[in-house]
């Protein structure tokens, strides 16, 4: 995928978005004033991608730094998410609250084994398939209301590329939500926004139709 074909990509995800957001009001119950719907954001310069890297401790898959070179972090993605860029208070504010997710694992993983380490955080993960140390992974993503997604490092291939997996507070790593890449995740969600927004496309033209036909139907019984 070239970075103008991901930048449709999203333009693509963004306006269906806009008729999604538009139907259904409770999205925006949260956002600040103004915003409107899917808020993308001027590219994000190489040295700027290279900096974030260094300070998660972690490359980037190669699809995820292409990403920022489109757009620096995302606000209000489907399901509302809020993707983490190279600057900016939407990359501040998504880093926090991971952060704070992370910091309820740690106080998790003490309490069960009495030390946080490399050896009880394996033990901990170990318990359940659904328990991802998200600090041991690389979280790109949140809701802020317990959800988040997250590259596996476990996953990741020879061209550096890794599964993302929807996360959720209250359950952990979700076996049905997991995308093979970044790109599978884009894609995954243009055919999902693309699906539920035609049909509220065509529940508006359906309520088109029918207003005419009364218009009409009104208009003939003053002419009789």
């Amino acid at each position: 995928m070239t970075n103008e074909e991901m930048r449709r990509l999203l333009l693509e995800i963004s306006a269906r978005l806009d008729v999604i957001y538009r139907c259904e009001k409770h999205w925006a119950a949260r956002w600040r004033k103004g915003d409107k719907g899917m808020v993308l954001y001027p590219p994000a310069a190489s040295t700027a991608i290279d900096n974030l890297e260094r300070s998660l401790g972690k490359a980037l898959p190669p699809q995820y730094r292409q990403f920022l070179s489109v757009t620096d972090g995302c606000e209000h993605f489907w399901d509302d998410f809020s993707f983490l860029g190279t600057e900016g208070k939407h990359s501040a504010r998504v880093t926090a609250k991971i952060l704070q997710y992370i910091e309820g694992q740690r106080s998790e993983v003490k309490q069960d084994f009495g030390v946080v380490n490399k050896k009880t955080i394996s033990q901990w993960e170990a318990q359940n398939p659904r328990y991802m140390f998200l600090e041991q992974h690389l979280p790109i993503a949140t809701t802020f209301g317990g959800n988040v997604f997250l590259f596996d490092v476990r996953t990741e291939d020879a061209s550096g590329e890794m599964g993302v997996v929807f996360w959720d507070l209250s359950w952990g790593a979700w076996d049905d939500r997991r995308d093979a890449n970044f790109a599978a995740l884009l894609e995954r969600t243009l055919k999902e926004v693309n699906e539920r927004a035609t049909k509220y496309k065509s529940r508006s033209s359906t309520r088109g139709v029918i207003k005419k036909a009364a218009s009409k139907k009104q208009r003939d019984r003053k002419a009789r």
